[in-house]
């Protein structure tokens, strides 16, 4: 394990084998298989529509991935160009999403819960 995020009904585990991990409360454990995309899953967070945010290493860049409720994924990576990589995650407060890069252009990008656009 090398990340983790507690939700309201149990705990998120990310993997460096890309696996996400959730156990809750009562002990049943679920594993959202991630390995083929790539590996180390890290930076998790929740948003305030219950969603997990996390970052994956893929072979090429890491990238930027929501998990709904309902079990479906989305890719968000903001266009990064070079050597430019995704960092860092952080749901404040007042539920803005944050996403924190190294860049020569842009180091620092907000989710956009209405447009639903990084």
């Amino acid at each position: 394990m090398i990340s983790l995020v507690v939700d309201d009904h149990g705990i998120w585990m990310g993997t460096n084998n890309g696996l996400l991990i959730y156990k809750d409360y009562s002990g049943e454990m679920r594993i959202t298989d991630f390995s083929t995309e790539g590996n180390g899953i890290y930076n998790l967070e929740i948003d305030k529509e219950g969603s997990l945010w996390f970052i994956q290493a893929r072979s090429d860049k890491e990238t930027l991935i929501k998990l709904k409720p309902d079990g479906s994924s989305l890719d968000y990576t903001p266009n990064l160009q070079g050597d430019d990589r995704i960092r860092s995650l952080k749901v404040l407060d007042n539920g803005d999403l944050y996403i924190g890069a190294t860049s020569n252009n842009n180091y620092l990008f907000k989710y956009d819960f209405t447009t639903k656009e990084i």
